[in-house]
């Protein structure tokens, strides 16, 4: 069995208001995830990702409230 190494999200601060999340292309099969609190339910993420160069890329806004994403395989 071969076991793929897991993916990393970065984060890139665009602007006071505005960041970026970035996780490597391809990476077919997973969907972004946020939550308000660890602990909650975590559901689909609002923003769509869209590829620029090799990245995936999220845009989000940083004066809302707190939010935890992740990656989740959705084989």
């Amino acid at each position: 069995m071969i076991v793929a190494p897991p993916i990393e999200i970065r984060f890139a601060r665009r602007s006071a208001t505005r960041g970026l999340l970035l996780w490597p292309l391809p990476a077919n099969g997973y969907q972004l995830q946020e939550t308000a609190a660890l602990g909650a339910s975590w559901l689909p993420a609002l923003a769509s990702d869209v590829p620029v160069g090799h990245f995936h890329t999220v845009e989000i806004d940083l004066t809302s409230s707190s939010r935890f994403f992740r990656l989740q395989s959705t084989r």
